[in-house]
């Protein structure tokens, strides 16, 4: 007979399954379990604790990039066509809001002043007849049909200077009579950082030729992307504390998710949920990585130790203690938080006998030799 040191004696029974209750005809299903004799039992350390649900705060993280909207940005254009004649900002300058950043030789805008003085003119020498008219016909010496036409050509001379003189203030020039050649400027919509200058001096540019662009990044804002398990506790106004983890330097900011949606940008679609970030003592540009955290309490969820869940491959289970000796893997989802798992299943229930102590020597039994 062969001695041997240490015996390890272990027993594996198949159990027949029960089908579903569907309308389907039942279909036998064979169920792992393990057997562990007394003396198994006895020196594996299994510890069984009966399954309680909890309530548990929970610390979330979302990761995503800052992000500059649409109302902080600005495009410059000039309003007519025509030549750069001289620039007055550089890229990575702040610009308040209205200041003049380029002057444009606008030939356009100097015909508008030139037709402004002619009918400037028409109408003051009009206004001078039309006096005339109405002095001679109260003294019976001009018709009054002559006088009405007068004053309707008038009325016309007004409304063609009102119109041009719209027209000049619309493209940034005060209206001249006196025939003066004024270049075109082209002011700053909103105050911001430079981010770009795309013209050039003696450049002919037409309106929707780009010439700068402008970025205020004090309303700064950032997305943070979002996967589908996490649509399940975001919610709008959760708090949340914002945090740069490329600049460790910055304090935290505490804010709130306004919204979530789905967003569209040159890398595709995306599900975001979106915060102002206010407060910040640098100015910070679109793109830096951040990383939001918040808590949520969730109630009713099952906590064990993380020692009492095993993998086999990529799925994670629990074991069941159906007696003293008999102990079946059942399908979980966990999260793990520390030392802690979050369990899910549709076969939990509470008060069910669950392995919370020694749970790896119960799937190194099962899955190992089986495998063998």
């Amino acid at each position: 007979m062969c001695s041997r040191l240490f015996t390890f004696s272990f027993s594996l029974i198949w159990l027949a399954g029960c089908a579903s209750r569907g309308s389907l005809p039942a279909e036998e299903q064979k169920e792992e379990m393990v057997v562990l004799s007394a003396m198994q039992r006895a020196g594996s350390g299994l510890r069984v604790e009966a399954l309680r649900p909890q309530s548990l705060r929970m610390e979330k993280r979302l990761w995503g990039r800052t992000v500059v909207l649409a109302h902080s940005q600005a495009s410059l254009h000039a309003p007519m066509e025509g030549i750069i004649r001289e620039i007055l900002i550089r890229e990575g300058q702040w610009v308040p809001k209205g200041v003049v950043c380029f002057w444009v030789y606008a030939p356009g805008a100097l015909d508008l002043q030139k037709q402004y003085a002619e009918v400037y003119q028409q109408r003051q020498a009009t206004q001078v007849r039309l006096a005339q008219q109405e002095s001679l016909a109260q003294q019976r010496l001009l018709s009054l049909s002559e006088v009405e036409q007068t004053r309707r050509s008038l009325l016309a001379l007004q409304r063609q200077l009102y119109g041009l003189e719209g027209h000049l203030r619309y493209i940034g020039l005060e209206p001249d009579t006196l025939g003066r050649i004024k270049l075109l400027p082209v002011r700053a919509p909103i105050g911001g950082y430079v981010s770009r200058v795309s013209a050039a001096i003696g450049q002919y540019v037409r309106m929707d030729t780009e010439l700068a662009r402008l970025v205020d990044n004090s309303d700064l804002h950032a997305d943070f992307y979002l996967t589908e398990g996490d649509l399940s506790w975001v919610r709008v106004g959760m708090p949340l504390e914002v945090v740069f983890p490329a600049l460790p330097t910055i304090k935290p900011v505490q804010t709130r998710i306004e919204y979530v949606a789905q967003v569209e940008d040159t890398a595709g679609t995306h599900l975001v949920a979106h915060a102002a970030l206010q407060g910040l003592a640098l100015p910070i540009p679109a793109g830096v990585p951040v990383e939001g955290r918040t808590a949520i309490r969730q109630d009713s969820v099952y906590v064990v130790p993380r020692s009492a869940v095993v993998f086999h491959g990529r799925e994670a289970y629990l074991f069941v203690a159906e007696s003293d000796s008999v102990f079946r893997p059942l399908g979980v989802k966990a999260e793990f938080l520390d030392t802690l798992a979050v369990v899910e299943g549709q076969q939990l229930r509470p008060g069910i006998p669950v392995v919370v102590g020694g749970a790896a020597f119960l799937g190194a039994q099962l899955w190992t030799v089986g495998e063998e």
